[in-house]
């Protein structure tokens, strides 16, 4: 029985019809979008039918136009009997996706970790099921394209970890994350405080990466309208009182005091919210957060604690009731400021601005037209 892929002027000498009932196999794994494409393709030449079980990534790419790959030279290679290395070179392809099943190519391919180094890594990460091979290829190809080969790469790795349950707005935020952890020269990428390494795992990945969500949203919050103090630092039973005036000094304070300080950013442009550091000898021992009180509408401290959130001893919050009383409550009115749309676009689009040069896009889940926002993401 002839295959349905070829004409019988097109039947490989010395083929078996096992061979050819692989091949056949191998073609209505592809899926049924590119399905007829493929079909076509293959029933051209033997050699080109062939490639669902040598290559079938080549195969996918002669088939399904790719931008860049001039598929009338490549095909003439196959038919030349040019060797796969030959082949993927001019195609562009790695080798390592000669181990990917026809299934994994749901959709046009894109950036694809191609450094030696790296292509000779990725192939001990490909998923032992070819079912999971279509959704790890995307993964590694979506992170390829926001973040850069090595994080590609990590993620691939990952796989076990991250197969079920994880949205592309997970992937677009780590990706983002580490391409600014590789450029501290930035804006942003100044304010990581633990950078993506290769050895990292899942969680510590997610933390940090939400550290730095935290850390960008905050720094864009105090910045887009400056508030100076309205209370006056001072020194009270051995105890300083220092105001946390800017973005950093705020995230400094929460990272030593492990807690969720980052997050007060809106607050204190908005509602006029002021946060102190109550200090001894120059060490942190507890923080404060001063606003208007619920029961009469004037300033008060609203907040204290120690770190990790604990509870001030008695002699810590006397001393910062003492300091609170030598201030002119009667003169101080906090009040915050609305936020302006153009301010605060000028802002999120000055800080993300290199990483939009290098990418010629910007992923959706960063949205810099309003309203602004930066998700966390999920362990």
């Amino acid at each position: 029985m002839t295959p349905g892929y070829l004409s019988p002027a097109e039947l490989p000498l010395r083929r078996s019809a096992a061979h050819l009932r692989k091949i056949e196999r191998a073609l209505a794994d592809y899926p049924r979008n590119h399905e007829t494409a493929i079909k076509a393709e293959a029933a051209k030449h033997y050699a080109l039918a062939d490639l669902a079980l040598s290559f079938p990534a080549l195969l996918f790419v002669l088939a399904v136009p790719h931008k860049g790959i001039d598929t009338e030279a490549l095909r003439h290679g196959v038919l030349a009997g040019e060797p796969l290395k030959a082949l993927a070179k001019r195609a562009g392809l790695p080798m390592w996706l000669r181990q990917l099943r026809p299934a994994a190519f749901e959709e046009k391919l894109g950036p694809v970790p191609c450094g030696d180094l790296m292509a000779r890594q990725m192939a001990n990460f490909i998923p032992r099921k070819s079912k999971h091979h279509a959704r790890w290829l995307w993964r590694v190809s979506f992170t390829c394209r926001w973040g850069d080969e090595s994080f590609a790469l990590w993620v691939a790795k990952m796989w076990a970890f991250t197969h079920g349950g994880r949205s592309e707005s997970t992937f677009a935020m780590l990706a983002l994350w580490s391409w600014y952890c590789a450029h501290p020269e930035t804006e942003l990428g100044c304010l990581v405080q633990k950078r993506w390494r290769m050895q990292m795992d899942w969680k510590q990945a997610v933390n940090a990466c939400n550290s730095w969500i935290e850390s960008v949203r905050l720094h864009l919050d105090m910045n887009t309208v400056p508030c100076p103090a309205k209370l006056k630092a001072g020194t009270v039973a051995g105890f300083d009182f220092v105001h946390l005036a800017t973005s950093k000094m705020v995230a400094d304070e929460a990272t030593a005091m492990r807690n969720c300080l980052k997050s007060y950013g809106y607050d204190v442009t908005c509602y006029g919210h002021e946060l102190w550091s109550m200090r001894k000898n120059g060490a942190r021992v507890a923080t404060l957060c001063i606003s208007n009180s619920n029961i009469d509408h004037l300033p008060a401290i609203t907040e204290i604690k120690q770190a990790g959130n604990q509870f001030v001893s008695r002699d810590l919050a006397l001393a910062a009731r003492r300091w609170f009383e030598l201030q002119d409550i009667q003169s101080i009115e906090l009040k915050g400021h609305d936020m302006p749309d153009d301010a605060i676009r000028r802002l999120w689009q000055r800080g993300f601005k290199p990483y939009w040069l290098e990418k010629c896009a910007m992923p959706q889940w960063v949205r810099i037209g309003g309203p602004f926002e930066l998700r966390n993401v999920s362990a």
